[in-house]
């Protein structure tokens, strides 16, 4: 890569040759010709791969790069009109430098690993161009995020937008009113706004759309545009995150029987024949929380004349309460229960936990089988009181993943707050999530 620049950089150093002979200067002009349709058919061919790998931050560079190939080329037709046998050397040598730095790129730039990250408008302002070349040198506002009220404002750049010249626009195949055009300014800047009317209509919930932009530039006096600026705009999606929130929490299972319980009591003789003595019996789970009794399993007394009756469960089965009688005069009597138990054991579950708006802009949610997509914006989610922790799992519609959990909270224009509860059964009370477009801006 640092030989493709140096190269590059090599190659930008001015050695304009003098005035050639018409036969140098054909050969330059058929060279030139060929340069630059091979130059932009690559560059091209690079834009459409990056489009298809839904890298659009390499597609941006690239149709920035893509502006001085056409407007070499306009320049091109612009002097074969004057004169069909030759061109400047000055544009013949541009044309050489351009297609050398493309040639030196595997695959016309798209191979380039570290090509996204560097400044295209950089490289281009090195190049020898005439003021007259370089028609567009900017565009800002090439990815659009949705608005619910308002104007979605653009800006070109670049000699083509000279004071006095006369705009059309026209954005998705509809023609801007002349009023929402501003241009001609001294700085060669225009700018011009679309309604939301006009665009929110091509907005896709969860992907890019590519909508058409189209500028015609005709010089004052005359009838046909002197200049054509022809470029896709990207519609980035209403919903551009897809996120799944799961909570881990503490949940209580009750195992099958798995234990038993022996309780007694023991009641006194009666003192006479045919009198009955009797006394209450009560027994209770060893664990109230995570115990309850299921059944009695047997009765039993220790002698004759003796029974145990009135046996009735209380407090979700957690107690058993009976009487133990005994007629027996001279001898005490032991009432024995045998009562099944079951007990329940904590387990770790995770559940998805759904979001609720807080402030948005006029977008809610949806969900399909897998993922919540939101809009930006801040939303709550209620964590339940038993949660031990969460994991948020995001995806962008850029291909960019992002997780989160408590020890991290923020990454990537997405941002966690936890609201802690005060109660002494509850780790969390809610937890707050904002999503913010800056860090994604195309």
């Amino acid at each position: 890569m640092k030989f493709i620049l140096a190269l590059f950089f090599t190659l930008l150093t001015p050695s304009f040759s003098q005035a050639a002979d018409p036969i140098t200067s054909t050969i330059l002009t058929t060279l030139a010709i060929k340069q630059v349709k091979d130059t932009t058919d690559k560059i091209t061919a690079a834009v459409d791969r990056a489009t298809l790998n839904t890298d659009y931050m390499l597609e941006k560079n690239l149709r920035t790069l893509q502006l001085i190939s056409n407007s070499l080329m306009t320049k091109l037709q612009d002097e074969l009109g004057q004169n069909r046998e030759y061109i400047s050397t000055e544009l013949a040598e541009t044309t050489t430098r351009l297609s050398e730095l493309v040639d030196q790129a595997k695959g016309g730039l798209l191979e380039i690993e570290d090509f996204a990250s560097l400044d295209a408008q950089r490289l281009i302002n090195q190049l020898p161009l005439k003021s007259d070349i370089f028609l567009v040198k900017r565009v800002d506002g090439y990815g659009v995020q949705y608005k619910v009220k308002g104007s979605y404002d653009f800006q070109l750049i670049g000699n083509a937008f000279e004071p006095g010249n006369q705009y059309t626009v026209t954005i998705s195949n509809q023609r801007l009113d002349p009023g929402m055009i501003f241009g001609g300014a001294a700085a060669n800047i225009l700018r011009f706004s679309a309604p939301v009317t006009t665009l929110n209509g091509d907005f896709k919930k969860d992907s890019i759309k590519r909508i058409p932009l189209k500028v015609e530039v005709t010089k004052p006096g005359k009838d046909k545009p002197h200049y054509v600026f022809v470029s896709d705009i990207l519609l980035l999606p209403t919903h551009p995150v897809q996120l799944i929130l799961r909570e881990t929490k503490k949940s209580f299972v009750w195992n099958n029987e798995d234990n038993s319980k022996i309780c007694s009591r023991t009641v006194g003789p009666s003192g006479a024949n045919g009198v009955w003595t009797q006394g209450e019996m009560t027994c209770s789970v060893d664990d109230l929380k995570n115990q309850k009794f299921t059944r009695q399993v047997s009765a039993n007394t220790s002698g004759s004349h003796s029974r145990v009756d009135n046996v009735t469960f209380s407090g979700d089965k957690t107690t058993v309460q009976g009487i133990c009688h005994n007629q027996c005069h001279d001898c005490p009597r032991t009432c024995t229960w045998v009562l099944g138990v079951q007990s329940r054991s904590a387990i770790s579950e995770t559940l998805p936990v759904g979001f609720e708006v807080l402030s948005i802009n006029g977008l809610q949610p949806y969900t399909d089988q897998t993922a919540t997509f939101l809009a930006y914006g801040s939303y709550e989610a209620k964590l339940s009181k038993d949660t031990e922790t969460f994991t948020l799992v995001a995806e962008y519609f850029n291909g960019r993943q992002v997780t989160l959990y408590p020890q991290k909270l923020s990454e990537y224009g997405l941002r966690i707050a936890v609201d802690a509860d005060n109660k002494a059964d509850s780790n969390f009370k809610r937890l707050i999530l904002e999503i913010s477009p800056k860090q994604i801006e195309i």
